[in-house]
């Protein structure tokens, strides 16, 4: 892992902050691809894989690469642990309601 430390003629700011500006820049893409509720697992993944591509293969984090990896992570299992995740958030929602209602042998 060759990492360059110092800074190219006429650039601002060093290699740590073009890292810094990738993680907050794929942060705001998982973010974004995360509303849904069911691809957040894979928008997850997504991050990860692109970050670590990106310090380890010193591959630049584009938008389009992201895309791509997030397409190709979008397999049945991904969305089936997005329902589960749906469905807890669910779940959890009806047990506060049930709880606020004045349990025990309150009308839901």
């Amino acid at each position: 892992m060759a990492t360059a430390t110092k800074r190219e003629p006429g650039e601002l700011f060093g290699p740590r902050f073009a890292l810094f500006a990738d993680v907050l820049a794929v942060g705001l893409a998982t973010a974004a691809a995360s509303l849904p509720l069911l691809t957040a697992p894979a928008a997850m993944s997504t991050a990860c894989a692109v970050l670590d591509r990106r310090v380890r293969q010193d591959a630049p984090a584009t938008a389009g690469g992201y895309v791509r990896a997030l397409r190709s992570r979008l397999r049945p299992g991904d969305l089936l642990a997005g329902a589960g995740l749906l469905a807890g958030g669910v779940l959890l929602v009806f047990n506060a309601l049930a709880a606020g209602a004045g349990l025990p042998g309150a009308a839901v």
